[in-house]
């Protein structure tokens, strides 16, 4: 080729993703004369450009749903504690699944909580969402999976979960191992958003 193409280097080569990236491919030299932009130099800085201009996106779009998530762990909550205590006396039996099945929230909203308080602290001024719960726009009780248990009304619902609450308390050790299954499965899930949330600031940071 003439002129000489630009020789690869082989940390090059491995960072590549795409075959765009591959200047061997589009004869460099003679494009660079006409087309500024299709220098390797040019071309890395609009990928960052573009990618800085989407993660400021994404961050306006994070805080608006973190807000959502800590006011739907306050709802839930006062929900939850609500209705255990409007049922306790009459059906002690559903009231104890309603506790067991808060206590096993409220475990994983601590979590939660715990991680935006590391992105918050990390992210330092750059923060730019809150931790503080908002408003409910919508007047509708919030819904909960426990939602069709909870109507009084539904006697059969009701012996549902006596039925349940007697399964669980025999089943024992075969329960708690099916809850470690379950916490390991979502902290992983957890893991892979913080490690997510933690590269778009950290991408947003570079601007």
């Amino acid at each position: 080729m003439v002129p000489p193409a630009r020789q690869l280097r082989w940390d090059e080569v491995i960072e590549y993703a795409f075959l765009s990236d591959f200047d061997l491919l589009q004869k460099p030299a003679e494009l660079s004369e006409v087309r500024p932009w299709a220098s390797p130099t040019a071309r890395v800085l609009l990928d960052k450009y573009f990618k800085i201009q989407r993660a400021q996106e994404e961050i306006q779009r994070c805080n608006i749903e973190i807000c959502r998530v800590i006011t739907s762990i306050r709802d839930e909550k006062i929900f939850l504690v609500a209705k255990e205590d409007e049922v306790r006396q009459s059906n002690p039996g559903l009231a104890w699944c309603i506790r067991r099945y808060w206590f096993r929230r409220e475990r994983y909203d601590s979590t939660h909580m715990q991680r935006f308080q590391d992105l918050a602290k990390k992210a330092g001024e750059r923060f730019t969402g809150t931790l503080e719960p908002g408003v409910r726009l919508s007047k509708v009780v919030p819904t909960s999976p426990m939602e069709g248990l909870l109507d009084p009304s539904r006697e059969a619902a009701e012996r549902e979960a006596q039925e349940i609450a007697r399964q669980m308390e025999e089943s024992g050790d075969r329960d708690e191992e099916l809850e470690i299954d379950d916490d390991l499965g979502e902290r992983i899930e957890e893991e892979q958003l913080a490690e997510q949330l933690d590269t778009i600031y950290l991408v947003s940071e570079d601007a």
